[in-house]
């Protein structure tokens, strides 16, 4: 089940919430541990109860190996240990494609059949990748079996992040049980938990209809114009900004409610000055596993110029594949891998200037917004379709789809209705909506601080995750009084009226 779901927010999180504190209550500290670690199967099993084998047998072979990698440094134990991480990976992500791919070249029809991808394999297997490697390098230092399930299996992290250190999370179980404070812990968790809620309903989702529409018909090779694709590819670049952030909110705030921090996820990227400061603040921890486990590694900036290109090059090729088997991603990671050669070589070149703040941040969100486009296109033609969209090669400058009524929910059928009545035509009206959600969107993540900022009293993460360093027109800072009460019921309340049929989590697919 989605965190966006009736069943969810009404029934499963506070059936465990309320296990969990009755055991706490009661001084089964150890037995509230094991009902999270089972909640978190029942959470897993509730799309696929098949794969929650796969999750179990995952943990289960991991544990082992770094069990041992700790009394045995056995570097032949590490590679065994990883090939099999990986070998999982590949088996269920990408054999399809690798298969699809060899077909396509050797000029074969092979039929290959369906795999069905389990959730969150990506996320839980990179967790255990670098717990292994933390066990091979002596960096663990508790080993116990149920803390190290609870640390893999914890359903706030599990589908989609963030990508937690066995050292962040693990230590916490000691702590958490210690203080025990759930009203404010609730209190806290709850109201970051809502603020990602109406992230993701009462933004990202409501600009999904037409990022789909638009999509769907470069899919199927129809022609907008200029207008109507830059408004999708910015919705797009919005409506992932949101659903991410969403996401990324909502498992801070779950995992605070038992009394648990996460790490940052997510600073504000579109604030960023330069792509090399977006991919500190975009999917951070996934940033940092790349950093850690496979740049650094490669060799980093430690062997000249050229070979801190290919292993910046290698390690965003790479991170794109880990998003999906398919060339799009790949060519979306080849993308912000030139970007990040080009950005390391304007910013070390002899007597240079740099770009004013204003003109940083414009620049790297339009390079970001671009790398989007191949992101969320299911094929290289589709991007390429798009990419003469935007330069002007297409129809009309507004598509006709902006007039279709499937587009819009009850607010924005209202404002159409009000623009229609003073005048403009269904087309025009579809894209002054658009452009409003657009914009509205733009201020929010341009203007406003985010969600760590605001809660940054609440001490609510973890780890390297501090936040700051971004600019905001108004810093308001959450406290436990009645304004920021009824302002977290407000939205709430709105959230909920419209949360009938929520879309899933983008990052559900990777």
């Amino acid at each position: 089940m989605a965190f966006s779901t009736y069943d969810f927010v009404f029934l499963f999180l506070p059936a465990v919430l309320a296990v969990y504190y009755l055991l706490m209550g009661f001084g089964a500290y150890r037995g509230a541990i094991v009902a999270l670690f089972a909640s978190s199967c029942v959470f897993y099993a509730w799309w696929n109860p098949a794969h929650i084998w796969i999750l179990l047998a995952s943990i289960a072979f991991n544990y082992a190996a770094g069990a041992m990698l700790c009394t045995h440094r056995s570097r032949a134990l590490l590679i065994i240990g990883l090939a099999a991480n990986v070998a999982l990976i590949v088996w269920y992500k990408y054999l399809l494609f690798f298969g699809g791919t060899i077909a396509a070249i050797a000029g074969r029809d092979w039929v290959l059949g369906q795999i069905i991808l389990p959730l969150g394999i990506s996320f839980f297997t990179f967790q255990q990748i670098a717990w292994l490697v933390d066990c091979w390098a002596g960096r663990v230092r508790e080993r116990n079996p149920l803390d190290y399930a609870f640390f893999i299996a914890f359903f706030p992290q599990l589908i989609s992040g963030p990508i937690v250190h066995h050292a962040e999370l693990v230590p916490q179980v000691r702590t958490a049980v210690a203080r025990a404070r759930a009203s404010r812990d609730i209190s806290i968790g709850a109201s970051i938990f809502v603020v990602g809620l109406a992230k993701k309903i009462l933004i990202a989702d409501r600009l999904a209809p037409f990022v789909s529409y638009f999509f769907a018909g470069a899919a199927d090779g129809a022609e907008a114009g200029a207008v109507a694709a830059w408004l999708a590819v910015l919705a797009y670049s919005l409506q992932i900004y949101f659903d991410f952030s969403a996401y990324s909110d909502m498992a801070i705030g779950i995992a605070r409610m038992f009394g648990f921090a996460l790490p940052l996820n997510f600073n504000s990227p579109y604030k960023s000055r330069s792509i090399r400061e977006f991919w500190g603040r975009w999917h951070m921890t996934l940033s940092r596993f790349l950093r850690d486990y496979l740049y650094i590694p490669l060799g980093g900036n430690r062997r000249g110029p050229f070979r801190r290109g290919v292993n910046l090059m290698v390690t965003m090729l790479l991170g794109g594949l880990w998003h999906g088997a398919n060339w799009t991603f790949v060519l979306w990671g080849g993308l912000h891998g030139l970007y990040l050669i080009v950005h390391r070589f304007w910013s070390e070149r002899p007597g240079g200037f740099a770009l004013p703040a204003w003109a940083g941040i414009a620049l790297t969100f339009l390079l970001v917004t671009l790398a989007w486009v191949p992101f969320r296109a299911d094929s290289l033609d589709d991007a390429w379709l798009i990419y003469t969209q935007l330069a002007g090669f297409g129809g009309p400058l507004l598509s006709p789809g902006l007039a279709e009524p499937i587009l819009y929910g009850v607010p924005e059928t209202i404002l159409r209705t009000i623009l229609q009545t003073l005048g403009a035509t269904p087309l025009a009206s579809g894209a002054l909506c658009q452009a409003l959600l657009v914009v509205g969107g733009l201020v929010i993540a341009l203007a406003l601080p985010n969600t760590a900022e605001t809660f940054v009293r609440a001490a609510p993460l973890v780890g390297e995750g501090v936040p700051g360093g971004t600019w905001s027109v108004w810093r308001p800072r959450w406290n436990a009084g009645m304004a920021w009460l009824a302002l977290i019921v407000v939205l709430f309340a709105v959230s909920v009226i419209f949360m009938r049929r929520p879309a899933p989590f983008l990052y559900f697919q990777f």
